[in-house]
């Protein structure tokens, strides 16, 4: 990774700073232009976030029932890099595991209800609010999200 970092910052000319975040999917930090730089440990999951950051961008959507969506800034194919806007609450971030419709995992009812049942968990009162959002983003752009979790769907009142 390190190698990668310092590989952005010559090519870009940006420090990258703290970091930001960290997931199965990969690493984010913080640039010294005020944006954010995820860097991807698979080609998968960097396809499928351009991917959703290209939809996004293309029908000109900055939100998804009012949370804020990261804007694409740039992207390096070669480094497996984003750089998107740093968005505040409330959010929706992470689209490495949002699928296009029809390539979407299908899996059994049992698995489905475990999952719902994570959620509810997980988000409590807000649980409904996920699913609305979840749904808002496959009606507008076709991508269904598969991974919800407090990280990526943040709500004004959480801290």
């Amino acid at each position: 990774m390190d190698d990668r970092k310092a590989l952005f910052e010559a090519r870009y000319s940006v420090i990258l700073a703290a970091r930001l975040g960290y997931g199965r999917d990969g690493d984010v930090y913080v640039t010294s232009t005020g944006n954010a730089v995820k860097f991807f440990d698979r080609v998968d999951g960097y396809s499928r976030e351009i991917g959703a950051y290209f939809l996004l961008k293309e029908r000109g959507i900055s939100t998804i029932l009012g949370h804020h969506v990261p804007e694409l800034i740039d992207f390096d194919d070669e480094l497996l890099a984003i750089e998107m806007s740093i968005v505040k609450r409330p959010f929706l971030l992470d689209f490495a595991s949002a699928y296009l419709e029809d390539e979407a995992p299908d899996f059994s009812e049992e698995v489905w209800d475990d999952w719902t049942a994570q959620l509810m968990e997980r988000f409590g009162s807000n649980y409904p609010k996920v699913i609305a959002i979840r749904e808002a983003l496959r009606l507008a752009t076709g991508l269904v999200l598969m991974d919800i979790n407090p990280g990526n769907i943040g709500f004004a009142d959480e801290q």
